[in-house]
Formats: C-alpha cells, sequence, structure tokens
C-alpha cells in the first residue's frame, strides 16, 4: 500500500502536467498521449533507481538544487506555453514535440530521483517499486492528457494560457515547498 501512495504522490505533477499539454494538443491525440505518458511513466520510473543508485553520494546535492531545477523547468515550459498561446491562431496550435515532452519528464521526476535516494536506505524491492511509479504515473499522464484534451476545445487560447499559468504554478509550487 505504501508503494502504491508513493507512487500516486509522484504522478501527481505528471498529470497536470500532462493536463495542460493535452490542452495544448491539437492533433495525433492517441499518439502524442501514447507517447507522453511512455515518457512519463519511464522516467518517473527510472529516477528512483538512479537515486538509489547514487544513494548518499548525491543525496546532498541533489537536495539543494532539485527544486531550483524543477521550477526552471516547468516555469519555462509554462511561459513558451502561454507566449505560444498569445502569437499563434487557434489553427495554428500543432502537436507537442518530443523535446518538450523530455523536458517536462525530466522536471516532473526530479523528486523521483530524491525518493530513490531515500530508499536506498530502506529494505525495498525496487525494481517492483520502479515498476509500479511507472505504471501509476502512465496511466495518471494518460488521464491528464485526455482531460486536458477535452477542456482544450473550449477555447484553444484561454485554456492554453491557463495550463501554461499551470505549469508555472506547479514549478513556484515546489520552490516554495522546499524554501518554507
Amino acid at each position: 500500500m505504501t508503494t502504491f501512495l508513493i507512487a500516486l504522490s509522484l504522478s501527481f505533477d505528471s498529470f497536470a502536467c500532462s493536463t495542460s499539454v493535452g490542452v495544448k494538443n491539437k492533433k495525433n491525440l492517441f499518439k502524442t498521449a501514447f507517447m507522453l505518458a511512455v515518457i512519463f511513466g519511464l522516467f518517473q520510473g527510472l529516477m528512483p533507481v538512479i537515486g538509489y543508485m547514487g544513494g548518499s553520494y548525491v543525496k546532498e546535492f541533489v537536495q539543494e538544487i532539485d527544486h531550483w531545477v524543477s521550477s526552471f523547468l516547468l516555469g519555462g515550459v509554462g511561459i513558451k506555453f502561454i507566449v505560444d498561446a498569445i502569437k499563434n491562431k487557434e489553427d495554428d496550435i500543432d502537436e507537442i514535440n518530443l523535446a518538450t515532452m523530455f523536458v517536462l519528464a525530466i522536471a516532473t521526476s526530479i523528486d523521483a530521483l530524491v525518493i530513490g535516494v531515500t530508499f536506498s536506505f530502506m529494505e525495498i524491492d525496487l525494481y517492483l517499486t520502479a515498476l509500479i511509479i511507472g505504471i501509476i504515473t502512465f496511466i495518471a499522464s494518460s488521464l491528464g492528457f485526455f482531460i486536458g484534451s477535452k477542456f482544450g476545445n473550449i477555447d484553444g487560447k484561454k485554456i492554453e494560457i491557463l495550463g501554461g499559468a499551470i505549469l508555472i504554478a506547479i514549478g513556484f509550487k515546489i520552490l516554495i515547498s522546499h524554501l518554507v
């Protein structure tokens, strides 16, 4: 049960980001949703393994900067979403590119890296836990994407700006929660 709850909590940022991506995306919905969910799931599942392998060597370094990196990446992508929405006409909005998917996956999975470091001090079935985290994130990302794409049809520009604002807010929340 603990593993499930950890996986669920790690998937929240991926869900929110996927919702924002779904808002922005207008083409190839199933292909994009699948690619995004696979990338998010892989990163969320692999980061705890990497953190576990690094153990105490990276714990202090990662904990010092993880919130800055996540906030910067999420804020940057959120600003890009907003700028694109303001610059582009409604029919110019296309599918999200692979590079942006990877940036979002890294930004939302840095906390999983830190969790992996803490796993190195516990008795845990690392690979089963990583698999569960990946699967839960895959499901959450898929759901988030389709929820976002459904709302994106309401008023694309306004919803895309909202999606960008949500990404910025997630980055800000991460930053504040680590600084306070």
